[in-house]
C-alpha cells in the first residue's frame, strides 16, 4: 500500500510541473445557434508553483450572418475589440466582453444569436488566456462546440 501512495505522490508532483513555462494554445469554438466561429489564438506564462497564468487571447469572429470579420485581443481582465467598420471598443472586466460582443452584434443589424451561447462563449475565450490549465477541451462546454484545441507548451 505504500508503493501505491508514493506513486500517487509522484504522479501528482510531475502533474503540477517543476517551473514556470510559456504556453501557446490555438483552438477553434463554434457558436452554432448563433452562427459564429471563433478561431483563437492564445499565448502566456505560468511562473513557478503557479497552475495557471494570465496570458493574452488574439482571435476572429466569423460568421456566414455579416460579410466582415471582427479582431479581438483580450486577457482575463481587458476586451479589446478591433476592426469592424473602423470601430474599436476598450472595456474593463470580462464581463463587459459578454456585453460588447452582444453590442457588436446588435449593430451588425439582422443577426439573432443566443445570449446564454454568447456568455458561455466568453467565459471560454477568457478561461483560454490562462494556460492549457484553463482551456476549456471537447465535452466540457454546454453550448459552444470544441472544434480544435492544439496547446503547446516550452
Amino acid at each position: 500500500m505504500k508503493k501505491f501512495y508514493k506513486l500517487l505522490t509522484l504522479i501528482i508532483l510531475t502533474g503540477c510541473g517543476p517551473g514556470n513555462y510559456d504556453f501557446k494554445t490555438i483552438a477553434i469554438y463554434q457558436a452554432d445557434s448563433s452562427k459564429l466561429q471563433i478561431n483563437l489564438t492564445a499565448t502566456g506564462y505560468v511562473p513557478v508553483g503557479a497552475d495557471i497564468g494570465d496570458g493574452k487571447a488574439n482571435g476572429i469572429i466569423t460568421s456566414t450572418e455579416f460579410a466582415d470579420t471582427i479582431y479581438f485581443q483580450t486577457n482575463s481582465t481587458q476586451l479589446t475589440v478591433l476592426n469592424y467598420n473602423t470601430e474599436k471598443f476598450e472595456l474593463t472586466g470580462s464581463a463587459n466582453f459578454s456585453k460588447t460582443l452582444m453590442n457588436y452584434l446588435d449593430k451588425i443589424g439582422n443577426m439573432e444569436y443566443d445570449r446564454h451561447e454568447i456568455i458561455e462563449l466568453v467565459k471560454v475565450i477568457t478561461a483560454t488566456t490562462y494556460g492549457p490549465k484553463g482551456t476549456y477541451l471537447e465535452g466540457q462546454t454546454d453550448l459552444v462546440r470544441v472544434t480544435s484545441v492544439e496547446i503547446n507548451t516550452e
